[in-house]
């Protein structure tokens, strides 16, 4: 089932979209802590992590096209089989795969594909009509000739409004510039 992931309560609060919460030890930044997981009642899972614009501060990026690749970290569990990579997602990906979950989620016999501008996470979501849901992915960890792991997820769609929640709480703390 898709669901928010939430840090260990023993080392933080509940961090609410765009917000940020200072604690005596350590301030916590939303931008940092905004994760959207795919899970289902085994050990299966997808995560996505935007930890921050490619073109920091001081660097200048050219044009609207560099300023809005964000820095993504991917963890993928299925199975047996884990591993985690870095990739660089355009701020549209996670805009667009926010629209067809919700597509999905309006109407659970829909299905779609999602593929970053790179090609390093694909997706294909079916849904069967009754709230079952299959996803078919791919994970590749370099762009154009890494390494691919095909898995398959199914889920349920009780915890689809928390997912497109995190990325809406992506899609505002890294906005289109």
């Amino acid at each position: 089932m898709w669901e928010v992931f939430k840090p260990s309560l023993i080392h933080y609060e509940k961090i609410l979209c765009g917000d940020k919460k200072d604690r005596k030890s350590d301030a916590i930044d939303a931008k940092n802590d905004q994760k959207v997981v795919a899970r289902n009642s085994t050990v299966s899972l997808a995560q996505l992590k935007a930890v921050r614009r490619r073109h920091r501060g001081g660097v200048k990026a050219e044009g609207t096209y560099d300023k809005n690749w964000l820095y993504t970290s991917v963890v993928v569990k299925a199975g047996a089989f884990n591993g985690k990579y870095n990739a660089y997602f355009q701020t549209a990906d996670f805009q667009t795969l926010r629209d067809q979950l919700l597509g999905l989620y309006n109407d659970l016999s829909s299905q779609f594909q999602f593929t970053t501008l790179e090609s390093q996470l694909q997706l294909d979501l079916r849904g069967d009509g009754i709230g079952h849901i299959t996803i078919d992915a791919m994970a590749q960890d370099e762009a154009g000739n890494g390494n691919i792991l095909n898995f398959q997820l199914n889920i349920d769609q009780t915890y689809l409004q928390d997912c497109i929640y995190q990325l809406d709480c992506i899609i505002k703390d890294f906005p289109y510039k």
